[in-house]
């Protein structure tokens, strides 16, 4: 397929996420061959997609590069689909498009928290309330001082928590002030 047919594929994709109408079979992502050509990695309505290498640093594992939306509760998989195309091919304006690490990084960071959405009931987004934000701050602070040490690596063995305090690459998106003093206090024990 040539650069002209592969784009607007990806352009028709992109406004069948942003008109909550896609294409299933539009094309996501594909990778430039040696001969000017592209070949398809991934359609919209796949199950999993993956990433072209040129997002990613040489050395990444295959593994690595692919956008599982299995992850992601049935409720929430088509405004999944739609985010994660409108990040990929637009970006956020003024900013570099984003590269494999952080599109990866934010599909598992969102599917873990809308997880925890639907197995408390919440099928829309519309429906988390600040005071369902707050309970999914208690869970993270829960989650780093229980679950960790207990399931993954005893306290003992943890030396420090590194925090990044705003995601720019992936919007600006700060955490909140209680969840800051929430690894605070866990430090300090």
């Amino acid at each position: 397929m040539n650069e002209t047919t592969f784009r607007a594929e990806q352009l028709k994709a992109l406004q069948g996420a942003e008109t909550g109408e896609p294409d299933p079979d539009a094309i996501i992502t594909g990778m430039r061959l040696d001969n000017g050509s592209y070949h398809v990695l991934s359609r919209y309505g796949d199950l999993f997609w993956t990433l072209p290498d040129a997002l990613f640093a040489s050395g990444t594992k295959d593994n690595a590069k692919k956008l599982n939306f299995d992850r992601v509760p049935p409720a929430f998989r088509d405004l999944m689909r739609a985010c994660m195309a409108r990040y990929m091919l637009s970006g956020i304006e003024g900013r570099v498009r984003p590269r494999g690490g952080t599109i990866v990084k934010l599909m598992t960071a969102a599917a873990s928290y809308l997880t925890w959405l639907d197995d408390r009931g919440i099928e829309r987004l519309g429906d988390a309330t600040p005071l369902v934000a707050q309970q999914y701050v208690d869970y993270c602070l829960w989650y780093l001082e229980t679950h960790i040490p207990s399931y993954i690596t005893p306290a003992d063995n943890i030396a420090a928590i590194i925090v990044e305090p705003g995601l720019a690459e992936g919007g600006n998106w700060i955490p909140s002030p209680d969840f800051i003093q929430g690894i605070r206090r866990i430090c300090d024990k």
